[in-house]
């Protein structure tokens, strides 16, 4: 079998007459955008929540030999609190929804849950550490999960001190 001059594929130069001919072309390859990465939750837009706070009822006196009741709520009216805000903003918030002087708040029986499931187990709610897994689990639920229920006791009333009772008169 002879093979013609033509046909022999060489790089760079021409078979029958030995001049360079233009170097085939590579082909491209695929240029990718670089991967993005995870959003940070400092440059994240802010996420803006519902609180339905529940102050718990006084229970009522029960005689002797009757079992306690459960204890009741009164729920107020809802208010609208963003994730970039702090724990103290937030008691702050609380406490005008109360409405009661922001130290009156008792903070160490705070609880608090999301409002679905209804049979979700309350969590603490007594540091800025429990705030803080308020904020994780609104950010990753779905806008129409992003209520939550407050359990509260009553606030505190304030004791008369009667040393400074004349600056008031």
């Amino acid at each position: 079998m002879i093979v013609q001059p033509s046909k022999l594929k060489r790089r760079g130069a021409d078979n029958a007459t030995g001049e360079a001919t233009p170097a085939a072309k590579k082909p491209k390859r695929n240029v990718t955008a670089p991967k993005a990465t995870a959003p940070d939750n400092s440059t994240a837009s802010p996420i803006t929540f519902k609180t339905i706070i529940r102050v718990e009822k006084p229970l009522p006196l029960s005689g002797k030999g009757k079992t306690p009741t459960k204890p009741t709520y009164l729920e107020l009216e809802p208010f609208e609190f963003s994730t970039t805000g702090s724990f103290n903003e937030y008691l702050n918030a609380v406490a005008i929804a109360l409405p009661c002087p922001r130290l009156n708040l008792v903070t160490t029986g705070m609880q608090w849950k999301p409002e679905k499931p209804k049979n979700a187990d309350p969590h603490p709610l007594s540091s800025a550490i429990g705030f803080k897994s308020i904020i994780d689990k609104i950010s990753v639920s779905k806008p129409s999960e992003r209520t939550v229920i407050l359990f509260t006791k009553p606030p505190l009333k304030p004791i008369p001190d009667e040393r400074v009772s004349f600056l008031f008169c």
